[in-house]
């Protein structure tokens, strides 16, 4: 199957990308932003980049024309998956580039859809909602969920908002992909009510954000126990 190069500095964008592709039967190689991302280009070779716009350092924007300024005249496919996909500055990008756009965030069956007719493949006629490798990794996304809500809580009790927004971005970016819509729509809220300095609002997301995850995570510990198992949250 073919190179799948995946650019992304979230190491959950990454790795949901990752493990969605590897079960489709694409080889995967990822990097974590976009001046690494070129000195590997001519050794692996990639068939196609996906790349996030919004990264430290060189921006995706600045890595698409130093990408196709490196490999020209060969022309590789190229993706943007960015929660930032709707912007006209993106968009304008992407069409000098001709470079497709998946908005952050999306579900796994039209991920697979615009990978496989960006390399002209056939794509599956079903493609499930949520493919079993995400679904395994529902328990380890959760903790990372929680490990974001406290540095959050810790980053506003510091007064540290750019932490909180890049947190929330990134929850933004991957809650819906997970089948948990919830969690998107709760770091869109997150990151506005940061651009906007809003410290109890923000105070408020994050509790409500807290207390989803404790929701959820009570369904995933019981939702494979029998019906009438004692110990079963009537969440189930």
């Amino acid at each position: 199957m073919a190179n799948v190069l995946i650019v992304d500095d979230d190491s959950q964008s990454r790795k949901l990308l990752g493990d969605l592709l590897r079960h489709e039967g694409y080889i995967v190689i990822e990097c974590d932003n976009g001046a690494s991302a070129l000195q590997l280009v001519e050794r692996q070779n990639p068939d196609l980049v996906i790349s996030d716009s919004r990264m430290p350092g060189m921006s995706g924007e600045q890595f698409i024309f130093e990408f196709f300024k490196q490999i020209h005249p060969r022309r590789t496919p190229f993706i943007f998956y960015t929660a930032g996909g709707d912007s006209p500055d993106i968009r304008a990008i992407a069409d000098v580039h001709k470079a497709g756009i998946l908005t952050k965030p999306c579900p796994a069956k039209v991920i697979l859809a615009k990978v496989a007719n960006a390399l002209n493949l056939p794509s599956r006629e079903q493609i499930p909602e949520l493919p079993e490798k995400l679904r395994a990794r529902i328990p380890a996304y959760l903790v990372r969920c929680d490990e974001d809500v406290a540095a959050m809580k810790s980053a506003l009790t510091n007064n540290h908002l750019a932490a909180i927004q890049a947190l929330s971005h990134n929850l933004k970016g991957t809650g819906s992909a997970y089948g948990f819509p919830r969690i998107t729509l709760l770091g869109s809220a997150l990151e506005l009510a940061t651009k906007e300095c809003n410290l109890i609002e923000i105070a408020e997301e994050l509790k409500t954000l807290a207390g989803y995850l404790e929701v959820i995570k009570g369904f995933e510990e019981c939702k494979d126990r029998p019906v009438d198992c004692p110990t079963a949250s009537p969440r189930c």
